[in-house]
């Protein structure tokens, strides 16, 4: 399930100004792809994964991060599998969280 966060700095006097300029930008934001625009984020997703693994210290980064917090290693082949699986309609957030 997709998740993000904001951080928000404020006083008593403005916390619910700040509580309604965060809810209309994040209903702003709700949309679903268009054409093609699932397709070309996930080949740059791809593209991006493969390129950094040119670098050894990407690659050491990479292995750790796998550690930390998968507790395993997670062949590249399964990332890109799973990238190649996504389909549209997990991301329409108009619909909320399928």
């Amino acid at each position: 399930m997709p998740a993000y966060g904001r951080l928000c700095g404020d006083g008593e006097d403005t916390f619910h100004e700040v509580i309604n300029l965060t809810s209309r930008n994040s209903k702003a934001s709700r949309r679903t792809f268009r054409n093609g625009e699932l397709e070309t984020t996930k080949e740059q997703l791809k593209g991006n994964l493969l390129l950094g693994l040119e670098s050894s210290d990407n690659m050491m980064t990479r292995l750790a991060k796998n550690e930390i917090y998968f507790e395993s290693y997670l062949p590249v082949d399964q990332v890109l599998k799973g990238i190649a699986g996504s389909k549209k309609r997990r991301f329409d957030t108009r619909r909320g969280p399928v």
